[in-house]
């Protein structure tokens, strides 16, 4: 055997279980003057470069995977690792690793059988180039807690993709040995020492986000349920993708603190919230109720920012054309501006807070490793059957409302609207499970169709609601009486919409009468 085939033939196969945080630059270097933990020997200081590999196309990053070479001055170690996108809180990633001679990756390696597949005939293709680098200084810590074996690494560097630079600081906590509760309480007891963010993006995700010119808004992904999945297994399933797509948006706030980031932050805490009222028989532990009013303090701090965005942009905007050039606009405009920032600086505030850093570790600890987990299973352990009663019982709500749905009040029809939004959470969650996997991103599936116009109907009477919470307002000016009074105008035409999407749900619902799921 020759020297290149016995290096590249040695291969580490394991799943990696860690978790990030983001940090700033001052509070790296206090975490290292005064450690909060108890090493096990002296720390040691690495510096590595990470070159990434992938076609231009980024084959291998669609396909759920990255793959390095880690240069740390002694050895270059090639790895291959999963993504895992949407189906982790913290991460539990696939991780093959090899030894190799240079900077090029060995494709024939054992440690790139999961990518052979994807890459084809690469091995012989020249496509597969660098695409970024990764430069840091690495602290790193061998931790005894809590029955576990924990490696700190407290990360200083900078990513290189093309003309872009980006410096990060980050902690990772990444068990060794021992179980996942360690992390936490590890975790737990830095936070105490400095302020610590979740973080779950890992730094080849973070090189693709730089790629792609930074952190962008995210819609909730489709979370993939199977008929066979255990109820504790899919609810853990659903929160994970919940949280994961609140933190993906919190780092786009963080990027420039766009409205839309606000919005689907907001949004994710509502799914999380309706996920876990859903499957209440299976999380109802002794945390669930306190997380859910932790989650429902987040969403009011963003409430008023949310509101203002609404307002401005959804009302006072439309008076550009016709009173653009009126002072009396512009100081409008800006008077609601500078409130608008004030509702945003209280909400930074929010958000670089203990209380809210506590509890996004509180939650992926409950979601990982709860009580909740260990309780005993609910009566009925058929998922299928499982959701059918779900989106029953919330489409009965919604259905006793739409025949005089025109005569609710402002109060009244909010209330209905909640329901709607709670049925579609439901239809979103569960949407995999009543759709045939050959028809899955077809739009003419009836539970697809259901979930348009569950969409649509939830838009309208949101419309609807902003209109009402407009003409609430106190103290209005005579430029925003008209503007409101302008936008009122679209009642008739959103209660008409209301009324075809509540008769085409009418027709589809139940959408799983052909699923056996009765």
């Amino acid at each position: 055997m020759s020297k290149t085939k016995a290096v590249s033939s040695l291969a580490k196969d394991e799943r990696e279980i860690e978790l990030k945080f983001a940090l700033t630059m001052g509070d790296s270097l206090s975490l290292l003057e005064a450690a909060p933990w108890q090493a096990l020997r002296p720390g040691v200081e690495r510096r590595l470069h990470s070159t990434y590999f992938d076609t231009q196309d980024h084959r291998l990053r669609q396909a759920g995977f990255s793959l390095r070479i880690r240069d740390d001055g002694a050895k270059k170690t090639q790895t291959v690792k999963t993504f895992e996108r949407g189906d982790d809180a913290f991460a539990e990633r696939g991780e093959w690793s090899c030894a190799v001679r240079g900077m090029r990756p060995n494709l024939r390696a054992r440690a790139a059988a999961m990518v052979r597949p994807v890459l084809a005939d690469a091995a012989l293709n020249p496509e597969i180039a660098p695409i970024f680098t990764v430069d840091v200084t690495r602290h790193q810590y061998d931790v005894m807690f809590e029955g576990a074996t924990i490696e700190v690494a407290v990360d200083m560097g900078e990513i290189v993709a093309g003309t872009r630079r980006e410096a990060f600081c980050e902690l990772e906590l990444e068990l060794k040995d021992g179980p996942k509760s360690a992390l936490f309480g590890q975790a737990a007891r830095i936070l105490r020492a400095v302020p610590i963010r979740l973080d779950t993006q890992a730094k080849a995700e973070r090189g693709f986000t730089l790629l792609a010119g930074g952190h962008t808004v995210r819609r909730a992904e489709r979370v993939m349920l199977t008929p066979d999945m255990p109820l504790t297994a899919a609810f853990q399933r659903i929160a994970r993708g919940c949280l994961r797509h609140f933190l993906a948006n919190e780092s786009a706030f963080w990027q420039g603190k766009p409205p839309e980031a606000v919005h689907q932050m907001r949004v994710a805490i509502r799914r999380l919230r309706a996920a876990m009222t859903a499957f209440r028989p299976v999380c109802d532990d002794p945390l669930r109720d306190r997380l859910k009013s932790e989650l429902r303090w987040v969403a009011g701090e963003m409430g008023q920012a949310r509101e203002l965005d609404v307002y401005i942009e959804g009302i006072l905007r439309d008076g550009e054309a016709g009173y653009g050039t009126d002072p009396a606009y512009r100081n409008m405009v800006d008077d609601y501006g500078t409130r608008r920032e004030r509702a945003y600086d209280q909400l930074v505030l929010a958000l670089t807070s203990v209380r809210f850093h506590n509890l996004m570790l509180t939650l992926t600890q409950w979601i990982e490793c709860g009580a909740w987990q260990a309780q005993n299973p609910p009566p009925t352990d058929a998922l299928i059957a499982y959701a059918a009663c779900q989106i029953k019982r919330r489409w009965k709500r919604v259905r006793k409302i739409i025949a005089d749905h025109a005569k609710l009040d402002d109060t009244a029809r909010h209330a209905w609207r909640i329901e709607v939004k709670k049925l579609r959470y439901a239809v979103d969650f569960f949407l995999p499970l009543f759709t045939a996997p050959e028809i899955m991103n077809r739009k003419e599936a009836p539970s697809h169709r259901a979930l348009k116009h569950l969409t649509g109907l939830q838009d309208g009477l949101g419309a609807l609601n902003d209109i009402a919470e407009a003409e609430r307002r106190a103290g209005l000016s005579e430029i925003e009486v008209r503007l409101i009074a302008a936008r009122a105008e679209d009642r008739p035409a959103l209660l008409r919409a209301i009324d075809a999407d509540c008769a085409a749900l009418a027709a589809l619902m139940p959408f799983w009468k052909d699923s056996n799921a009765d």
